[in-house]
């Protein structure tokens, strides 16, 4: 009897750690596939022009995010104009 108990402690013990490593699996799988989601999407934009050419590359071929840009001049003492940066602060 002392020999069944234990064996049904064991077997309830492997059920448990089995679980929680579904569960594990399952989360990774999920990030996964978010992730995958995320590429595709970035491969889609990198295959095509940017849709407002005021905008900045780099927001848009990242996140897809379509961000205006405004002229910085790179020397405040001069007046042209040497690099753009959008509101998340890429410069180009």
């Amino acid at each position: 009897m002392l020999a069944a108990k234990a064996i049904e402690e064991y077997r309830a013990g492997l059920i448990r750690q089995c679980k929680q490593e579904k569960e594990h699996v399952e989360a990774q799988l999920a990030d996964l596939e978010a992730k995958n989601r995320d590429l595709s999407a970035k491969m889609k934009r990198l295959g095509t022009e940017i849709p407002n050419p005021e905008s900045c590359p780099v927001c848009y071929y990242l996140t897809g995010e379509v961000t205006p840009v405004r002229p910085i001049p790179a020397n405040p003492n001069r007046p042209r104009i040497d690099l753009f940066r959008c509101r998340n602060g890429h410069d180009f």
